[in-house]
């Protein structure tokens, strides 16, 4: 059964603010085109005729809606599927192709095209667009597993193959490449996670002699880098875990930029709780073996201690004007953001959606940095429980929100790219 769900989870998100513009027939054309051609009823009419199972019908309804109104992804998609179920499958590859184009519909058109490709027994280029599909998002796992109910007939001339099994492992994780079993590790461990945000170095030592207070900065590390004040300039240091030890684990770390010569250090490091122990040799020559520093040894020896963020989550409660926009890279028009207004309640997010509105729960980690944000569906035009996490800051009187368009990781920074596929918006406080 080729996949005609465009309201899932993720696709939601893609949508999230929005919806109504990108699923509705309602874009601006041409006065003239408009008068000649009821676009609305057209749309509508198609629908009714894919409900009563007349695929010709409906495609030849789209194909006049797409010539007129062509950035319409959900005219796009609703094409191809229209094709797809007629066994034209030829103009059905280019309808999907076309859906491909449009960021809230990209995942269901590669999906179709791995289905087509699949029916014209076309294994090669079946499997490229089906893990495709996975990498953009798509989660409908059930019609990829030939033991559920919703298995996509469509996929039979592959369901066998080499490729296709490996497919099947990454719907079962999610829809990510399976991860490889690590060896088994009974000693200390470190999560990234926990070292994520502002730490505050409470005390230091170097060649055995206590370094002064006021010379002790506050740190942020991310879950890549940590960077580290000097004076009007700062360090940037990349990190990597090596090996767990008894009590500590051993950490590299590389000068990335910042007031002095390319470097390394080696290191080792304990977390308990939010205080943190770091030993390192700075010339990257000898790892410490024990948390100490003598005048012989050369090390440095740290005492860090997590901060408290002072962000207050109240500040972002009111309406909400959305000035810009990124999705997947891609700007959003002017014309799109021009309706998009959002209201923060205490603990709601209420984002219109034509006659209807979506109504999200949320909750803030005011500790993390950058600040993060878990969002969750609880009703609208979309499955309840989809969910999203993002981070957000304020920077000069605007509210910055970035999130993960596919319910993937929560960002790490203020940017959208095509290739991590983030959201991110820009927004201002509505005066009206």
């Amino acid at each position: 059964m080729l996949l005609s769900r465009n309201y899932r989870a993720s696709s939601f998100w893609l949508t999230l603010f929005s919806l109504a513009l990108i699923f509705g027939p309602g874009m601006a054309i041409s006065q003239e085109a408009e008068e000649k051609v009821d676009l609305d009823g057209l749309f509508e009419a198609a629908a009714v005729d894919r409900s009563n199972g007349n695929y010709a019908a409906s495609a030849k309804k789209l194909k006049t809606y797409t010539e007129l109104k062509k950035d319409n992804g959900a005219a796009w998609h609703f094409l191809g599927y229209s094709l797809h179920l007629d066994g034209k499958l030829d103009e059905a590859i280019e309808a999907h192709q076309k859906t491909t184009e449009f960021p809230e519909f990209k995942q269901f058109g590669l999906y179709n095209l791995g289905c087509a490709y699949s029916l014209k027994n076309q294994p090669e280029k079946a499997l490229k667009f089906l893990n495709a599909a996975l990498d953009s998002g798509f989660d409908l796992f059930e019609y990829l597993d030939p033991e559920s109910g919703d298995w996509d007939a469509d996929l039979n001339n592959v369901r066998k193959t080499e490729g296709f099994k490996a497919i099947q492992e990454r719907a079962k994780n999610n829809g990510k490449p399976p991860k490889k079993v690590p060896e088994k590790i009974s000693e200390a461990t470190l999560d990234v996670k926990s070292l994520v945000g502002e730490w505050k170095i409470t005390s230091g030592a170097h060649l055995g002699e206590e370094i002064a207070k006021d010379r002790l900065p506050v740190v942020t590390f991310t879950a890549k880098d940590v960077t580290i004040p000097a004076g009007d300039d700062s360090f940037v240091m990349s990190y990597k875990f090596i090996k767990p030890g008894k009590d500590r684990v051993e950490v590299d770390f590389k000068i990335e930029s910042g007031p002095a010569p390319e470097g390394e250090a080696l290191a080792i490091m304990k977390v308990d709780g939010n205080k943190a122990t770091l030993c390192y040799d700075p010339t990257g020559q000898n790892r410490p073996k024990e948390f100490k520093t003598t005048k012989d040894d050369g090390n440095f020896m740290f005492v860090l201690e997590k901060t408290s963020a002072k962000f207050d989550p109240s500040k972002v409660v009111g309406k909400w004007n959305v000035s810009e926009g990124t999705r997947a890279g891609e700007k959003v028009t002017a014309d799109r953001l021009a309706v998009s207004k959002i209201t923060f309640d205490k603990d709601m997010i209420t984002i219109p959606a034509g006659d209807d509105e979506f109504k999200m729960s949320y909750e803030i980690n005011a500790n993390a940095s950058p600040i993060q944000i878990d969002m969750k569906v609880e009703s609208g035009p979309a499955p309840e429980g989809s969910a999203a996490v993002g981070i957000l800051k304020f920077e000069d009187g605007k509210f910055i929100l970035c999130y993960n368009a596919t319910g993937g990781e929560r960002p790490e920074k203020f940017e959208s790219t095509e290739a991590d596929g983030n959201f991110l918006f820009t927004m201002t406080v509505d005066k009206e």
